[in-house]
């Protein structure tokens, strides 16, 4: 509306004069009137033959009615063109219309700064307002729906509507990670945030359309950042995820997944930083009722329980891009991390039945995620326990240094099976696997604790023997082939 008008000042009379550009006015009116045959707007003038047989004696309040009704209008047309509102009926665009405000801006002005508290949904049309930019911090992923105030609009030509910003819209009150300027003078179409909500209250439809976009969007930004991981997916299968993904927000320091979580779901992170500890694997379930506290002993008869913290395994810090829960998902198995948040941070979650749903279809990436599994949990306890794992893992070390350390354990496994089958001559065949690995003289001989040895040689030189005679050996083993030097 600014440019439809000019203010000059009148020297010799003394007076402002307000001068209507009539010529732009003609064109706004003319192109309301192509549109009208498409029923694609309801503007608040009438505009009946007889309103226009006395368009010259129009007074001044009817003349800035007629201005309004245009440019009304013409927000309703971009309404049309905004992609979640597309099968909305004409009469609540018209509503959504009658709540826009305009706010016009200088050139080199700043909408809004990064970190503000944004209150209102913008959208933009190039052609009117050609003139704003976005500046993102490095560090910070960049995002399109958090704050109203903030967004990625290049001042270019187009005909469809461009939004300025996309937002959660179970939460409006975060802060931005953008700011925002004008390249010139530019007319910005707004609505008030609480407006906002409660219009997408009658659409509910829309608003499920919208959480979609703003879920695709996050997924394709990772994507533009460089996440393989989610480069792997087709196109279709990245619609497929946003529709069936929830979008979940947590607050600095907030507990996202707790240990030994039940249902932990799988969740890929869009924003911000998280800190992942790693437990031991158990196969043990708590109730809900259980808090995330560690394990405790009973201290006493009476019940009382003294607390002991168990250190994690191993702290891990994960980016945007990253994901986890998929361990307890693929194992059957209750969660084996915590999981907390190091900044604001924006996950998608998918249930485990969603998890399973999802990637049935993706074999290539299920299978990624179970090598990953296996690199990062199994222990070689595990592949000499397996018959075909066992088979490649003892080709793999006749060439080792150590390949006496593996024949003891192997020798173990089996004292242990025969002792299980028949307890006839075990004293025998323990006497077997002392002479051979563990004797001072021993052709093969291993090195292992004092401790060890005397426990051994005393339960020898008893009639009574167990068949865990060489547990301690065998714990020993499992050690050394842990670190990775073996």
């Amino acid at each position: 509306m600014l440019e439809l008008n000019r203010c000059t000042a009148d020297l010799e009379r003394g007076c402002t004069v307000h001068k209507l550009h009539r010529d732009r006015v003609l064109k706004l009116r003319s192109r309301f009137e192509m549109r009208k045959p498409h029923d694609k707007v309801t503007a608040r003038f009438s505009g009946h033959s007889a309103a226009r047989n006395r368009a010259a004696s129009m007074t001044g309040p009817e003349k800035i009615h007629l201005i309004n009704s245009i440019v009304e209008s013409e927000v309703v047309n971009y309404l049309f063109e905004i992609p979640f509102l597309e099968g909305v009926d004409d009469s609540r665009l018209v509503t959504l219309s009658n709540l826009c405000s305009y706010m016009f801006i200088r050139r080199d002005e700043v909408l809004c700064k990064e970190g503000e508290i944004g209150d209102c949904f913008f959208h933009l049309h190039p052609r009117k307002s050609p003139g704003v930019s976005t500046r993102h911090p490095a560090t910070e992923t960049q995002s399109t729906h958090r704050n109203n105030r903030r967004a990625q609009v290049a001042g270019r030509q187009a005909s469809r509507v461009r939004l300025i910003l996309w937002r959660n819209l179970a939460a409006l009150q975060d802060p931005g990670i953008c700011s925002i300027t004008a390249l010139e003078d530019s007319l910005l179409v707004y609505i008030d945030r609480v407006a906002f909500c409660n219009f997408l209250k009658i659409v509910p439809k829309s608003s499920l359309v919208l959480l979609e976009h703003v879920r695709l969007h996050f997924l394709d930004t990772l994507i533009k950042q460089g996440c393989r991981f989610l480069n792997a997916f087709p196109h279709l299968k990245l619609q497929e995820l946003s529709f069936i993904s929830e979008l979940v927000e947590r607050q600095e320091g907030e507990t996202i997944l707790r240990r030994e979580e039940k249902f932990p779901g799988f969740y890929i992170l869009l924003r911000g930083q998280v800190q992942l500890e790693y437990f031991a694997i158990t196969n043990s379930k708590r109730d809900d009722e259980q808090s995330d506290a560690p394990q405790t002993e009973n201290a006493s008869s009476a019940g009382t329980k003294a607390t002991t913290a168990v250190p994690p395994k191993e702290i891990v810090t994960v980016g945007p891009g990253g994901y986890f829960g998929q361990e307890a998902i693929i194992l059957g198995i209750s969660s084996p991390i915590r999981v907390k948040c190091l900044d604001h941070c924006l996950l998608l979650r998918l249930t485990n039945e969603g998890f399973a749903e999802f990637f049935s279809s993706l074999p290539v990436v299920y299978s990624e995620f179970c090598i990953k599994c296996l690199r990062d949990r199994v222990r070689p306890e595990h592949v000499m326990q397996h018959y075909e794992a066992h088979k490649l893992w003892a080709a793999d070390c006749v060439t080792r240094r150590r390949n006496q350390e593996i024949a003891l354990f192997e020798q173990i496994e089996d004292f242990k099976w025969e002792a299980d089958l028949a307890e006839e001559r075990i004293h025998e065949r323990a006497l077997v696997v002392y002479f051979r690995f563990l004797a001072q003289n021993a052709p093969n001989c291993v090195r292992v604790s004092p401790k060890s040895i005397q426990q051994i040689e005393s339960e020898l030189s008893s009639h009574m023997i167990s068949r865990d005679i060489f547990q301690s050996v065998r714990n020993e083993i499992l050690e050394l082939m842990e670190d990775d030097h073996f």
